[in-house]
């Protein structure tokens, strides 16, 4: 039970985390589904520092759910990844170059897979997450290369054959990876 309530005050802190964004008061109210019930609207409670690049320099978290504890893993657009504590604090930083989006699953016991499409070096970035004892530390593992002129979305999923990385660009191109145990990407429909 308390680690549900964790999870549900992490998705309240990771609409207002990495990005730091102004709480705007309008939004803050129920909004009607498609039944017209009314659905209530997250308000956020913590906010992290803004990062030092320019506008919109920060976005799509994750969150890493480790028993008791969460961390928040971040984009910083025109950086790297960043790592926040519950309580909005970075307590990680690490230069990887233009990351756009974040996405993880979790690769054992302890540990996570973060992946990231990096717009610099034109690869899915894969970061190790390792969480011992309330610790964590993160570290780049593997780059695997795109096909794409500038690497947007991203999400990852496991499915059937194992850990799929999904990339796309702004024109609308997709690149589907399967992931090996061993960090290395090969295009999915191969």
């Amino acid at each position: 039970r308390s680690e549900r309530r964790l999870t549900g005050i992490a998705v309240a802190l990771a609409t207002a985390t990495v990005g730091a964004c102004q709480f705007n008061e309008e939004k803050a109210l129920s909004l009607p589904d498609d039944s017209g019930r009314e659905i209530p609207f997250v308000t956020p409670v913590v906010e992290t520092n803004p990062v030092q690049s320019a506008d919109d320099a920060a976005d799509d978290s994750v969150i890493l759910v480790q028993g008791g504890d969460a961390w928040i893993a971040g984009s910083d657009k025109q950086y790297g990844l960043r790592i926040y504590n519950l309580a909005g604090e970075e307590l990680l930083s690490l230069p990887a170059g233009r990351l756009n989006n974040v996405d993880a699953v979790r690769s054992g016991p302890g540990s996570f897979l973060i992946a990231a499409s990096n717009r610099t070096t034109i690869t899915i970035d894969l970061f190790i997450a390792k969480i011992d004892e309330g610790a964590i530390e993160v570290a780049l593992a593997s780059r695997v290369p795109l096909e794409l002129d500038d690497p947007y979305g991203l999400c990852m999923a496991q499915i059937g054959d194992g850990l799929h990385v999904f990339v796309g660009d702004k024109s609308g191109k997709v690149q589907g990876f399967r992931i090996s145990t061993g960090l290395e990407g090969s295009l999915a429909s191969e």
